[in-house]
């Protein structure tokens, strides 16, 4: 028993750095999450690994990692010519996917300052 007091601390610690958010990229906090829904894992030029949660029509969840990090970002339906666009609520993170491909459009780590957006070419794995 003492021994978990003990680990405690570092389990909390372990757990708050895999909830990280990038600059500018909202985090849905408090949000419960269910496990039905389709979902997509694609592999990004950038090395990025990206699944995307079809929660409805009308919003994805995209869930990417970095290597290092990982976020989650709630996406909403916009209009397209073609395939199917989502953007964040922030305007800053967009996942248009057509076929296997999407292109991934995403706020540079400095993005605060530089309003600066990268994007990536991601085909299904």
């Amino acid at each position: 028993m003492n021994n978990l007091k003990l680990m405690a601390p570092l389990l909390a610690a372990l757990l708050a750095s895999a909830c990280v958010s990038l600059d500018g990229v909202s985090f849905p906090g408090g949000d419960s999450y269910q496990l039905d829904g389709d979902y997509r894992a694609f592999h990004c030029d950038n090395g990025y690994r990206v699944s995307v949660k079809y929660k409805s029509p009308e919003q994805i969840s995209i869930n990417f990692s970095t290597g290092k990090d990982i976020f989650v970002v709630i996406a909403n339906s916009t209009p397209a010519a073609s395939g199917s666009q989502y953007v964040n609520d922030l305007g800053n993170l967009r996942w248009h996917e057509q076929g296997d491909t999407a292109h991934f459009t995403y706020p540079a780590s400095d993005w605060r300052s530089s309003r600066r957006l990268l994007e990536t070419t991601c085909r299904v794995k």
